[in-house]
């Protein structure tokens, strides 16, 4: 499987992004999505029938009481279940993935997602929004990744990937309590790029 890895265009999309061009990291960002959404697709065509896939989904309904009423429902600036005194679909969500093992060493992720919290939860109250936010805020986790036979393990990943800030995540079923922490509003529940990870040893 080939996934437009060609180094001179990988090189330019890097540099890009670090222009400092709004427009062009903008327009740089949407191309490194629709590359990404490509990548899944043919991940998800050619190794359909492998044991190693996830799929699921979920929904977040819930009621947040506020003795104070506020008329118009909202609680102050907070970027989650925002909502008060009325039943609300915070956050609903289906998924595909594919974890990258040895055995099968390419990954992917797919996750659509819809609700309350999806609608101001990655938009600054300073920054300018990127291009595309109003589809993009419907995208969960979705990436592509590849475990690298080096050394015990290194795992390449590029697309929309969990925050590396908190330890909280977008999604109340994976937290400890239903509402998420103020401060955690205020930082990245998700982030768009690449990164990698792995295991390193300080003996020789």
């Amino acid at each position: 499987m080939q996934c437009g890895a060609n180094n001179a265009w990988f090189a330019k999309l890097c540099r890009a992004a670090g222009s400092g061009d709004p427009a062009r990291s903008r327009g740089t960002a949407l191309r490194f999505i629709a590359v990404i959404l490509y990548c899944s697709c043919i991940l998800v065509g050619a190794t359909a029938s492998s044991t190693e896939w996830q799929y699921g989904g979920f929904a977040d309904i819930g009621y947040l009481h506020d003795f104070n009423y506020p008329s118009n429902h909202l609680f102050r600036s907070r970027g989650t279940t925002f909502h008060v005194n009325e039943v609300d679909l915070n956050m609903a969500g289906l998924y595909v993935r594919k974890p990258a093992s040895e055995s099968s060493r390419w990954g992917a992720e797919l996750t659509l997602q819809a609700g309350k919290d999806s609608q101001v939860f990655g938009f600054s109250a300073t920054a300018p929004n990127l291009a595309g936010s109003k589809w993009l805020r419907h995208l969960g986790p979705t990436d592509v990744s590849y475990l690298a036979p080096v050394g015990k393990g290194l795992t390449v990943q590029g697309g929309i990937f969990n925050s590396f800030i908190g330890y909280d995540t977008l999604y109340a079923k994976d937290n400890f309590t239903y509402t998420r922490p103020w401060g955690a509003d205020f930082t990245p529940y998700l982030m768009l790029g690449c990164e990698r990870s792995g295991t390193h040893s300080l003996k020789n």
